[in-house]
């Protein structure tokens, strides 16, 4: 989800760039482009952050209540 946001977010900002002023919201073409950059940003601000709180929590909070695994438990297939 993330590669595609941030390609499509690029590129409605640079269709911006060939547009006529009087059909964008903003004054001018580089201003359209500089708010699809930012919401961009602020988007995966969010999204980051959000990821980081939740994995925390469930470290913290281990709902399974089970032992965290060693990196040579990571690895092994066999039970799956």
């Amino acid at each position: 989800h993330g590669i595609p946001a941030i390609l499509g977010g690029l590129v409605a900002g640079l269709a911006a760039l060939g547009q006529e002023a009087d059909y964008l919201l903003q004054d001018s073409p580089g201003k359209q482009l500089g708010y699809q950059v930012v919401a961009m940003l602020v988007t995966m601000g969010i999204a980051i952050a959000g990821g980081l709180v939740v994995g925390l929590l469930v470290r913290v909070i281990n709902p399974m209540g089970t032992e965290p695994m060693q990196a040579e438990q990571l690895f092994d297939d066999g039970p799956w």
